[in-house]
């Protein structure tokens, strides 16, 4: 005799769905679990037995044998624990029967707790395509019921809750706490001056356009940069979606996720397999990235190898990790922002003396001149305060800026449909189609071709021009908009 359930393998930001097929019956007693399962879900056999004794349950006389299928596939975490005591419940007093469509996730303690397990997210989107309609999940998970309104999804704290009569998510309160509005404490109105630099912030929130700073030490580079996040818009149900899905992967707290455009500040010392990811299930920087923003302080001192490895997600918005034999793609688009000094020392350029050799010079120049800096679509240099900027606090606060940041955005909804695409990646014809005349962009491209911009520089031009006229609340793109589109992509 033998009952089936389900439960579900991670894997990258999907999951597999597994079928668990328990069988107990006498004879020589034994514990097997096959089906190509790790070392943790060989493990589960102690876990599993101790905490079927807080039910007084006993295997240990009997021939257990499970089968996680499908067999090909490897099988990887604990979270195949309370599918197995489930049924071994079940089958030892009988008292239950069991649907075909259940599925039992979490990993379980000695003493019969249910624990928190990553990826319950996506476990449960990958089991409701296969039909699964009734989860079983850790109790201090039980929030994650508020995004699939459309199945049954029980707590369950202790495994002796299974024995008796468990309330459905429905009934308990799940007050989404990450939903609630986002307080800062940085505000672009605290810095004085600098309204080319917060257009061009504006600009990279609006439609991921990629941004590269660079001055002299205490110019502002860090103080633009870092309050990027205050203005960053509401993501769309698809990109929420997402973002939890990735994010759960590496959290069991889903409370603690903040369903907003993630903004990651990686440390310089981070190493390729950091930034990538790995065929492991780990998830690197450019996809904890996705739909938000990565940002390299002080670009410079990042490896060479680093570097490198960005250029293939910025093009494609995806990273491919793994190898010959085993290798995934993931989702990795997000808005790349940096900064930089001009130079080891940080004073080349300007009024103070640089101290450094012209060789270093040019080496350090090399990571933001050379094929990376070609993707940065708008390239500004910061410099020191002028005494009338000081004199008082701007204007242009966050609040403001976000504002126009999120008009900018439905109209880009409205043009482009329901495709993802912004103006940072749309195909240029339709952005050529917004041109205020013919004549306009005749004119344009005459002038592109004075200043020796290459086809990347005036294509980036013109879509940060449809980015800047978006915020001006303008269907059209007008002289004014190209030429200070040229003015922030910089000759940098």
């Amino acid at each position: 005799m033998y009952i089936q359930v389900w439960s579900a393998s991670p894997q990258g930001i999907h999951a597999h769905p597994i079928g668990v097929q328990v069988s107990l019956s006498k004879g020589v007693p034994v514990f097997n679990i096959i089906g190509r399962p790790d070392h943790v879900v060989r493990e589960s056999r102690m876990r599993i037995t101790s905490a079927l004794k807080s039910v007084n349950v006993r295997v240990n006389n009997k021939k257990v044998t499970v089968s996680l299928t499908p067999s090909h596939m490897s099988k990887k975490g604990a979270q195949f624990d309370l599918a197995v005591a489930a049924a071994l419940m079940f089958l030892s007093d009988g008292k239950r029967s069991v649907g075909s469509e259940e599925a039992y996730i979490g990993e379980l303690s000695l003493d019969g707790t249910v624990c928190s397990v990553q990826g319950l997210y996506n476990m449960i989107e990958g089991l409701i395509t296969i039909g699964v309609n009734k989860f079983y999940v850790p109790m201090n998970q039980i929030s994650v019921a508020r995004y699939f309104p459309d199945v049954e999804i029980y707590g369950v704290g202790q495994l002796s809750d299974l024995q008796h009569q468990i309330r459905p998510a429905a009934s308990l309160d799940m007050t989404n706490k990450s939903a609630l509005p986002m307080v800062f404490e940085t505000d672009y109105g605290d810095i004085a001056g600098h309204r080319l630099h917060k257009r061009a912030m504006m600009a990279a929130a609006a439609a991921q356009h990629h941004v590269l700073l660079i001055g002299p030490p205490g110019t502002g580079k860090s103080l633009l940069a870092r309050r990027l996040k205050t203005i960053l818009p509401t993501l769309d149900e698809t990109a929420m979606r997402e973002v939890i899905k990735i994010h759960g992967q590496v959290s069991t707290d889903l409370d603690s996720i903040q369903v907003c455009a993630p903004f990651r500040i990686p440390q310089t010392s981070l190493k390729r397999s950091d930034l990538t990811g790995t065929a492991t299930g780990r998830l690197g920087e450019v996809t904890l990235a996705n739909h938000g923003v990565l940002y390299l302080e002080e670009m410079t001192e990042f490896s060479k190898a680093v570097i490198e490895d960005l250029k293939r997600p910025l093009d494609e918005g995806v990273v491919m990790v793994g190898g010959p034999l085993q290798s995934m793609q993931l989702p990795a688009r997000f808005t790349l922002l940096a900064t930089a000094n001009p130079c080891p020392c940080g004073y080349f350029g300007t009024d103070q003396p640089c101290t450094c050799q012209v060789q270093n010079i040019q080496r350090h120049q090399l990571k933001f001149k050379g094929p990376l800096g070609d993707r940065f679509d708008i390239k500004l240099m910061t410099s020191v305060y002028m005494e009338e900027d000081l004199r008082s606090l701007d204007p242009l606060n966050s609040s403001i800026m976000r504002s126009m940041v999120e008009n900018a955005m439905i109209q880009q909804r409205q043009r482009y449909g329901s495709t993802a695409h912004k103006n940072s990646t749309v195909p240029i014809d339709l952005i050529f189609q917004t041109f205020e005349s013919e004549s306009l962009r005749t004119q344009f491209q005459s002038r592109f071709k004075d200043q020796g911009y290459s086809y990347r520089d005036s294509t980036q031009v013109i879509r940060l021009a449809r980015t800047l006229a978006d915020l001006d609340g303008e269907a059209a793109i007008s002289a004014k908009h190209l030429s200070e589109g040229m003015v922030l992509h910089g000759d940098i």
